[in-house]
């Protein structure tokens, strides 16, 4: 396993659950992510001691995620432990979502 973390727009959260479905081999359904959405909501990486949204995607390829918010900003913090296999697809989806926002179809 291999730890992949970075910062990524905070809009960008949608596109980013979806694809670390998609790598985990895992389709989000709607109770997932609205429990997701919830945590989310509670993160903060300011607070003593910080608060983490986390989450287990299960499938082929399992992953397990934190999500933390940097309060007062657009700023969303990523932690992944991903098979060793994915850890360039993650670093790169992680730079990409850092870079430009991202928008799911539909």
């Amino acid at each position: 396993m291999a730890l992949v973390e970075h910062w990524i727009w905070a809009g960008n959260w949608n596109p980013l659950i979806d694809e670390i479905g998609h790598m985990a081999g895992e389709v989000l359904d709607v109770g997932l992510r609205k429990i997701l959405d919830d945590d989310l909501k509670e993160a903060d990486t300011d607070a003593s001691p910080p608060r983490w949204a986390s989450c287990q995607f299960d499938g082929p390829h399992p992953i397990a995620a934190w999500f933390g918010i940097d309060q007062g900003t657009d700023v969303l913090l990523v932690r992944m432990e991903v098979p060793d296999h994915l850890s360039i697809r993650a670093e790169t989806m992680l730079d990409l979502m850092q870079s430009y926002a991202l928008v799911s179809p539909g």
